[in-house]
């Protein structure tokens, strides 16, 4: 339901992200992941309310946001930019920006599958806070710090979100 408020036209949260997911889902491309957060990652408008939804799930402590996996650098920047937190990228073996030892570290990744490539927290001595990911393809559901904004469910991989409107 959208209400104004401040002279502007304000959406409910939940509304927002079924639309988001109704995008997503149109652009997904179950045989190439990489195909489809190239898609995400390339269209301002989608990116752009990607990096405001897992911007409203970080917590208040976090020093810095490591980006991982395919689209890691323009995630992290988005999100930066959505926040004012600083970012490193690491997609394979490459990295963009700098963690330090001791900073409380929120990882987002486009798509997470299974476990998440974390070895430049490790390294560095940084401390993981959070786990968020846009889409999360593993089942598993044991690890509290990691959230999603959406699962893909049922046999026709139907994207889904588990907020309850407020």
């Amino acid at each position: 339901m959208s209400f104004l408020r401040d002279g502007m036209i304000r959406r409910d949260p939940i509304e927002q992200l079924d639309e988001l997911s109704q995008d997503l889902s149109a652009t997904w491309n179950a045989a190439s992941v990489p195909a489809s957060i190239s898609t995400w990652m390339s269209r301002p408008s989608i990116l752009r309310r990607i990096a405001d939804a897992l911007s409203a799930e970080l917590r208040d402590d976090i020093d810095r946001i490591l980006a991982v996996g395919p689209g890691a650098q323009a995630l992290g920047s988005a999100v930066a930019l959505a926040t004012g937190i600083p970012y490193v990228a690491e997609a394979g073996s490459t990295r963009f920006g700098d963690l330090h030892r001791g900073e409380r570290v929120a990882v987002v990744n486009a798509v997470r599958q299974g476990e998440d490539a974390l070895g430049a927290a490790n390294a560095s001595g940084a401390v993981i806070l959070q786990n968020l990911a846009v889409v999360d393809l593993d089942d598993r559901r044991d690890d509290p710090a990691k959230t999603a904004l959406f699962r893909f469910t049922g046999r026709h991989q139907t994207l889904v979100t588990e907020r309850k409107s407020s």
